[in-house]
């Protein structure tokens, strides 16, 4: 029995470490998700655009040349962003190669780029600097929507949507 108990005891604390990790990271596949990844179309998919506009149950959100969400960082102070390290890891920047495209619906002239401090082209939307989070594994998907009250989606507009708020227990 005791022996028995050791094991259950075992695999009990890999499960709530699991648990945590995917709590914290807001991902099931935290392994994946941790590199931050340029957010420009895939190789061979010149036509994507880099910003394009989707249609949720926020309205219409910018998404990127792959269908993901867009999200601002109020933190963040003009194009400058204030997002590095750590919050990057959950939080990468958009990123292109190039100058940026403007997909139907999106304003050409608000789209731009900074150069961050990994000496990346960031992608910058009506002077926001613009991320994906990693939660977010499929297109459509607005997981990061009101996060702690400092991110959100990024409207049209190039507004925040603002229109659901989630403290950091829901996530």
């Amino acid at each position: 029995m005791g022996r028995l108990t050791a094991v259950a005891i075992a695999v009990v604390t890999i499960a709530a470490a699991a648990v945590a990790v995917i709590a914290l990271t807001g991902s099931s596949t935290p392994a994946a998700p941790r590199t931050a990844v340029p957010t420009a179309a895939a190789p061979g998919a010149a036509d994507e655009p880099s910003v394009r506009v989707a249609e949720t149950k926020l309205g219409r959100i910018l998404v990127n040349g792959e269908g993901r969400t867009l999200y601002l960082y109020m933190k963040d102070r003009g194009a400058k962003s204030a997002c590095s390290r750590r919050c990057s890891q959950v939080w990468p920047p958009a990123t292109v190669s190039d100058a940026p495209t403007a997909g139907p619906g999106v304003a050409a002239a608000k789209l731009t780029t900074t150069r961050g401090a990994d000496h990346r082209r960031q992608l910058v939307y009506n002077g926001h600097p613009l991320y994906t989070l990693t939660a977010d594994v499929r297109p459509g998907q607005i997981n990061g929507e009101g996060f702690l009250g400092t991110w959100y989606v990024v409207s049209a507009a190039g507004n925040r949507i603002g229109k659901l708020t989630k403290s950091s227990s829901e996530y």
